[in-house]
């Protein structure tokens, strides 16, 4: 029986051959006939002002702001004053729209599937190509693969299963990604038009959404510390005899909250101690033993704007270029998932394939000698996948999945430093989850003396569970003295 023909549209070339190869060597168990062609990334744009309206061309004041009443999307093509990198970018996007417009006009598919990046640029890359398409392209079936990885077989998976284009979620993702242009184009072009008028710039100032955002935040940063004052404050501190030489140090605490009490007049502060310093300090509350136990789970897992601020700290000083760079090679290698990505959780399809990841994870050299020779059993891996903290499904997600390993082995020694660094840090947060959380009592004492409370707290240790593989880890952890409520303690002295 024939097959109905499908036209997979592909974001860009290393994905489409990706999904050629897996058509090479399993196509016969796809449900249809699928061929390939590749984009290079957006191949139509929004309208120019002087597409929409002969006169914005010229600049100026009056028009502004430019508000058309409809935006519209058109193919990218060359414009006079681009340069000569982005005129070429622009000719081969044209040139690919144009053949995917001839293609799936020549009535041979009975299907056109969205094979874009799995974000919300590559849904959109896709819904604004087919705007431009026929009503009766427009009306075949759309279907989605959401493949997250350069891997063959993940690609085999929604080949076979492909998801459905206009689910609400999907057609979603592509309207943020629409709607986020649209303001671009809003802010960009007026913003640009606005501030290069009225200071008679040259060259033209462009004012942008992200650029834009990113100087203002510095700017208001660098007035912050520009006209910071320090104002000083006082906290009076009490410190209680328990005998034997030992000391309670606790803080003095608001009326009816357990917050410290700051004081600003140094004076007021005097005035309390005046009246504190008599008089023996009952214990009105310990939890001693007793208190709440909290737990601290290891962090989740890197998304990118994670993993960049991670490696360009002062350990590790790294570029954001770098990382991005480092990220990009080892997904085309297919190392490693989606660079870019927003997701700090793993979906279950990922999860799938958890053994196997870990069991990568577990080779990279650079870890401590602890997580590389732990032991991880099929229990521990099963609850992990059921992790709901670790592992979520594609609709509590911003799209994708976090940075993980696609389960294929690599040499390390192979790749160059910033990868290293990358490929480690991935693999410490993926094999810390698979541990227990860490678990501590939070407890508390409080003191009175006369009308006032004073407080002491602290977390003891219970279970150390992930942070006893992370060398140095400091818990700040403190084992408050056996006291009961209602004794007595003797004031030594106030702070």
């Amino acid at each position: 029986m024939t097959k109905p023909k499908a036209l997979i549209i592909a974001e860009k070339k290393s994905l489409a051959d990706v999904y050629r190869q897996a058509i090479h060597q399993y196509g016969q168990t796809f449900p249809f006939d699928y061929e390939v062609l590749q984009f290079q990334g957006n191949v139509v744009g929004l309208k120019e002002p002087d597409q929409i309206n002969p006169a914005w061309k010229k600049w100026s004041l009056e028009d502004l702001p430019l508000l058309p009443e409809k935006f519209e999307y058109t193919p990218i093509k060359p414009q006079k004053g681009d340069d000569r990198r982005t005129a070429q970018y622009k000719k081969r996007g044209y040139q690919y729209f144009q053949e995917a417009k001839k293609q799936l006009s020549s009535g041979r598919y009975a299907v056109v599937v969205n094979g874009c990046d799995p974000d919300r640029e590559g849904q959109s890359i896709f819904d604004k190509f087919m705007l431009l398409m026929s009503k009766k392209v427009q009306k075949l079936p759309q279907k989605r693969l959401w493949v997250g990885d350069m891997q063959v077989e993940t690609s085999v998976q929604y080949l076979r299963n492909p998801l459905d284009n206009k689910d609400p979620e999907y057609v979603n993702f592509g309207h943020e990604a629409m709607g986020r242009g649209i303001m671009d184009w809003l802010l960009g072009i007026n913003g640009s038009r606005a501030f290069t008028l009225e200071f008679k710039a040259r060259p033209a100032i462009h004012i942008g959404r992200g650029m834009t955002a990113i100087l203002a935040i510095v700017a208001q940063r660098n007035r912050e510390i520009a006209n910071f004052q320090s104002h000083p404050y006082w906290q009076l501190k009490l410190m209680a005899g328990l005998g034997n030489g030992q000391e309670l140090t606790t803080r003095l605490i608001q009326a009816k909250a357990e917050k410290l009490l700051n004081f600003t007049d140094f004076e007021a502060a005097q005035d309390v101690e005046k009246q504190v310093r008599p008089g023996p300090a009952v214990v009105t509350e310990s939890s001693q033993g007793k208190g709440k136990i909290a737990l601290r789970r290891s962090p989740k897992y890197f998304n990118t704007s994670d993993l960049i601020a991670y490696l360009s700290s002062p350990t590790y000083r790294c570029s954001g270029q770098s990382v991005t760079a480092a990220l990009q090679h080892l997904y085309e290698r297919k190392i490693t998932t989606y660079p870019r990505t927003a997701g700090r959780e793993m979906t279950p399809q990922r999860a799938e394939n958890l053994e196997q990841i870990l069991a990568v994870a577990q080779k990279v050299p650079a870890l401590n000698e602890r997580l590389r020779q732990l032991e991880i059993t099929p229990a521990m891996v099963t609850k992990l996948a059921q992790n709901r903290y670790y592992v979520k499904p594609l609709s509590q997600k911003t799209g994708h999945d976090c940075l993980t390993f696609t389960g294929k082995e690599f040499d390390y020694e192979k790749l160059n430093h910033v990868e290293q660094l990358v490929v480690s840090a991935i693999a410490f947060r993926l094999l810390l989850s698979v541990l227990p959380p860490e678990k501590h009592r939070q407890e508390k004492i409080i003191l009175k003396v006369q009308d006032y409370r004073f407080l002491a707290q602290a977390n003891s240790l219970v279970d150390s569970g992930w942070t006893a593989y992370i060398p140095n880890f400091k818990g700040n952890y403190q084992q408050l003295p056996s006291l009961f409520q209602g004794w007595f303690y003797q004031l030594l002295r106030l702070n």
